[in-house]
């Protein structure tokens, strides 16, 4: 009903335009686009390309067969590698074309091409940031490799099979609605969408604004906005781990940049939302004696969803999980043997340098006291509609220019004038793919530490377990040795003293096997105690990680139910700890029956999220007004800053009731904390019913929360919102407007192997299908479905809804 009401609304709107042929502005050739037997009327129909047909394709080199079970998830079953990778792309293609095409549109920086003008400046900043040339450095590494090689070539093959055979009748929907067409993939494409995964798990930092505060609130005063650890952390290597090897550790030298403040810079960070849970438990604490494992990434939530699932078995390999659609091989998931999944690493891999120049030629540049030359590349940007622009990126050895005078908010003054450049790990040249490769053909402990050598950025924690017993997690990256402190400020880039110049070993990357616990986990928190002998910095949780050690400490004899419960968890630890001192701080307060209801409410909330509860808004936005009255220090600052974290607010409230930043600054008196919380309350209470006013919405989480799963080009109708889940961002789960858990994922080593999955989507890319999102309600519920693991002697035909046989085209 919902493409029905959508497709009947856009007939009638276009039907209003007397110019059938030539597109208006960004609108498609309306005659085409209504042509019923070509346009968008071809794509409300059920053709997910499942048919019971045999194929003939050019590039194959035997037969292989592909089974589609109930959900639409391919299991491909070839003869060799060559065929595997080949079908896996064309398979791919067929469903997410649209989708790939887009995204790596967007990583290169070419979404002007097909969105016109209001896309140019998030082009010229993934140009500047060089991702293309980012990607270019891995696929010299990939295809330095015969392996990977093979691989990523015949992926190509594969997607630009499928792309030969369409015509506009078959065009996903978007391309029509959009007008603009498919282009042929090419590898580069697959290395672009790495890379792009690369920029959302660890673009994240916040040198300029560290570098900001510093400047206005002093050394001192940073140690308590900015705490380099926090109390009671539980790290993914437990506290107490021995830490050995040879330490090299570069001087402590003084060279954050001398800068008095920039205001006119900005950066394009990933969401600050992106994180993830992963977690493994021994088969000593598992009600059959076989370890589970558990992972849940948190991303952006788009439709299309962000995951395809797939099988890939060929000799030598048998391997079920989800893959990035236009990227080969399985990222997330489990064979036979073993089984693995990710957590973002958030440990800092990206440096800003502030670069001296000669002269506002910016041909040369002072590196210890000496001139150093650029290079300059002029990049083409194109836009739809309009004369292409022209940047000049000028290069230091250090990175490219990301920010300058050139590149400076518009409504701002410039204060001082700064050219930034970019040092980031994701910019050398690395082979992640191979990691991809060795882990879904992995058998046990070796191959999974062998396969993670290959690993370098964005930074991971991959959690292991496997049939024979063991579980393990490794904090997988290659990290810069450097000084104390460095890499949290913005750095001097005249002199030799910021430089990287050597890296942390592999093996001494934090890691732990079998501990005695008898479990694994990670979500996004602080990889190691401080006795680690290297300095790191990042951006870490504090909340997510401390509730799933409680939950598996007190469990014994665990089941995937009890998984399955864990991973839908929607306990508020952020509330239960700090909410007993706010409602101390109002025992005092007269207030009218309304709001006396509410504290009411409050005393009497078990701390859980749940979707139809009213407890956990009234306690987000008073924790939210408590912030804004606590940080008012930050507010009209005339430089970008970033807020103290929600661990940081918590610990300075639990530690210190009296502390300066409670003293509001436009009042007289000296606040407390308790004063606070009274002004936060009444702040708060004020809001929602602003908020009730404006919105006509029940004062339920379900709507103040905002879930909503969007299309990737923000088609209302293609997308769906108010999805009553419940949780939040530092809870386990962890969804909240537009992110959450985009993968679930329970696996328990048994013989054979069982597993369930659910993610908020579908496997079609098309709107008009009925897998576009047929997972969503399930997921929304927190409930699974049983993954079906096939073996190539034993393809369990009865749970599969079509086959489809591919052999190589006649000659």
């Amino acid at each position: 009903m919902k493409i029905f009401n959508f497709l009947l609304s856009l007939t009638v709107s276009l039907a209003l335009i007397f110019v059938l042929h030539k597109g208006i502005g960004d609108l498609p050739p309306l005659g085409r686009l209504l042509d019923p037997y070509g346009g968008f009327w071809q794509n409300s129909g059920n053709d997910d390309g499942m048919q019971q047909e045999s194929y003939e394709l050019d590039g194959l080199g035997g037969e292989v067969s592909v089974l589609y079970d109930s959900l639409m998830v391919p299991h491909i079953i070839a003869q060799n590698d060559e065929d595997l990778y080949y079908i896996q792309g064309y398979i791919t293609a067929r469903h997410r074309l649209w989708q790939m095409d887009l995204q790596t549109r967007a990583a290169a920086g070419k979404l002007s091409e097909v969105l016109g003008e209001k896309t140019i400046e998030f082009d010229r900043r993934q140009r500047r940031i060089g991702m293309v040339r980012a990607a270019e450095k891995s696929l010299t590494a990939m295809m330095a490799d015969p392996v990977s090689a093979m691989v990523v070539k015949q992926y190509t093959a594969g997607i630009n099979a499928y792309i030969s055979e369409l015509k506009y009748k078959n065009y996903p929907l978007e391309y029509k609605l959009m007008n603009f067409y498919p282009e042929p993939w090419t590898e580069l494409k697959s290395a672009l969408l790495l890379k792009y995964m690369a920029n959302m798990l660890s673009g994240y930092e916040n040198d300029l604004e560290y570098t900001n505060a510093l400047k206005i609130f002093g050394e001192d005063a940073m140690a308590v906005l900015y705490p380099q650890y926090y109390p009671n952390q539980q790290p993914i290597v437990p506290t107490g781990t021995i830490f050995e090897g040879n330490v090299i550790l570069p001087e402590n030298e003084n060279i954050i940049a001398d800068v008095k403040g920039i205001s006119s810079v900005i950066t394009d960070k990933p969401d600050p939302n992106n994180g993830s849970n992963n977690w493994a438990v021994a088969g000593s604490r598992t009600a059959n004696g076989k370890p589970i494992l558990c992972n849940d990434p948190h991303l952006g939530l788009n439709l299309p969803a962000l995951w395809f699932q797939v099988q890939l078995t060929a000799p030598g390999i048998n391997c079920y999980g989800v893959s990035l659609p236009g990227a080969p091989c399985i990222i997330i998931g489990f064979n036979d043997s073993i089984a693995w999944g990710v957590t973002n690493s958030e440990r800092d891999v990206r440096d800003w340098y502030n670069i001296k120049f000669k002269d506002d030629n910016r041909s040369e540049y002072s590196y210890d006291n000496n001139w150093m030359p650029t290079k300059k590349v002029v990049e083409k940007i194109k836009v739809k509609g309009h004369k292409a622009l022209h940047d000049t990126i000028v290069f230091t050895h250090l990175g490219p220019i990301v920010f300058d005078r050139n590149f400076e908010l518009k409504d701002k003054p410039q204060h001082q004038r700064v050219d930034l450049a970019l040092k980031w790990q994701a910019m050398e040249p690395s082979n992640e793919l191979m990691t991809l490769y060795k882990l879904n053909r992995g058998k046990n402990y070796t191959d999974y530490e062998k396969a993670l050598v290959h690993f370098e950025c964005p930074a991971q924690n991959f959690v292991f377990a496997s049939a024979s017993g063991d579980i393990a997690i490794w904090n997988q990256g290659r990290y810069p040795v450097r000084a104390m402190g460095h890499g949290k400020y913005l750095l001097d880039g005249s002199t030799s003293a910021t430089a990287w110049k050597h890296y942390i070993p592999q093996s001494e990357n934090p890691h732990i096997v079998n501990p005695q616990r008898g479990y694994v986990s990670s979500a996004n928190q602080h990889p190691t105690d401080q006795t680690y002998p290297y300095y790191y910095s990042g951006v870490f949780e504090y909340f997510r990680n401390r509730r799933i050690n409680n939950l598996l400490d007190s469990l014994q004899g665990v089941t995937a139910s009890d998984m399955m419960r864990m991973q839908n968890d929607k306990y508020n630890m952020t509330a239960a700890e700090m909410l007993p001192v706010m409602l101390r701080a109002m025992q005092n307060v007269k207030l009218d029956p309304a709001r006396g209801r509410v504290l009411r409410d409050l005393n009497q909330w078990n701390y859980m999220n749940d979707a139809q509860q009213v407890a956990p808004v009234y306690f987000e936005a008073w924790w939210d007004a408590f912030n804004s009255i606590t940080w008012d220090e930050y507010q009209g600052q005339p430089y970008p800053l970033t807020l103290p974290s929600t661990a940081t607010t918590l610990a300075l409230a639990l530690a210190d009731s009296s502390n300066i930043f409670f003293d509001v600054k436009h009042t007289a008196a000296r606040e407390g904390r308790s004063e606070v919380i009274i002004m936060a309350f009444t702040q708060a209470m004020d809001s929602l019913d602003n908020w009730q006013r404006s919105t006509g919405k029940p004062l339920t989480w379900q709507y103040y929360s905002g879930l909503r799963v969007t299309h990737l080009a923000r088609l209302e109708a293609f997308s769906y919102t108010d999805l009553p889940s419940g949780g939040n961002k530092h809870i386990v789960n962890a969804a909240r407007n537009t992110h959450g858990p985009s993968w679930r994922m329970i696996v328990e080593l048994t013989t054979p192997v069982r597993a369930w999955g659910v993610y908020p989507g579908g496997q079609s890319g098309n709107p008009g299908s009925p897998y576009y999102a047929n997972m969503l309600q399930k997921w929304v519920a927190g409930e699974y479905y049983n993954l079906v693991f096939i073996h190539a002697d034993n393809r369990n035909e009865k749970s599969m809804i079509s086959t489809q046989n591919f052999k190589a085209k006649s000659k």
